[in-house]
């Protein structure tokens, strides 16, 4: 899981090991999720990471964390992010006849791993 989501990371200009760009893909994620398969457009993206930066250099707690901290927060996200964005293309790929409540609960997931995110962010 966490591999495919470097792999991502790295494809969008981020580093695995800034909280703000692993924000900002997670984001990203959640974003296409919720809108069924709407991704953001590369203006919204840098936005998003910008947005991100600026919160993480705000924060105290943040700064003050130590680099096992950070790397714990970030890992949970991704693996939430991940583990909802695998749920969402499995749905997707069973199509047209798939259970429509299933695909909300996936959806839902999406929203709670994106309030989380936003909460190690902003909190």
């Amino acid at each position: 899981m966490l591999d495919g989501f470097y792999q991502q990371l790295r494809a969008r200009g981020g580093q695995r090991n800034n909280l703000a760009d692993v924000g900002a893909l997670i984001v990203f994620a959640n974003h296409y999720v919720m809108s069924g398969g709407k991704e953001l457009t590369p203006r919204q993206y840098a936005a998003t990471r910008d947005l991100m930066r600026q919160q993480v250099l705000a924060s105290d707690a943040l700064q003050q964390a130590s680099d096992g901290d950070l790397q714990y927060r970030a890992e949970k996200m991704i693996i939430d992010t991940s583990a909802t964005f695998t749920q969402y293309q499995s749905y997707q790929s069973r199509a047209a006849g798939g259970d429509p409540c299933a695909v909300k609960r996936v959806i839902e997931a999406a929203r709670a791993s994106a309030l989380s995110t936003l909460h190690v962010l902003f909190a």
